[in-house]
């Protein structure tokens, strides 16, 4: 992929267009590209089962099957916090 088709996405909360990211540009990781966010603070996630047309992908029976033999007590749901994962109170309320 080049940098171009790159400095055209966003990734989660990151922009390629920011100067930061011009200049040091990173790279996603596993968790984020499955829904968490960067500061990747949720340490045990909360599990749901997976939903076959949740995915941008179309899945063959086999492959299905396969996911929920490798996930079967379900998939992280990144849009819920982590098992007892409190908020960080007056944490950075000011920059």
């Amino acid at each position: 992929m080049t940098r171009q088709v790159l400095a055209s996405r966003s990734v989660s909360s990151r922009t390629y267009h920011s100067c930061v990211q011009r200049v040091y540009p990173t790279a996603s990781f596993p968790r984020e590209v499955a829904g968490e966010d960067v500061t990747a603070d949720v340490i045990p996630c909360r599990l749901t089962p997976p939903k076959r047309d949740g995915y941008a992908v179309t899945w063959t029976d086999e492959q299905w099957n396969r996911l929920r033999t490798i996930f079967p007590d379900g998939v992280c749901d990144y849009s819920r916090p982590g098992v007892s994962q409190q908020r960080t109170g007056a944490t950075w309320l000011r920059f």
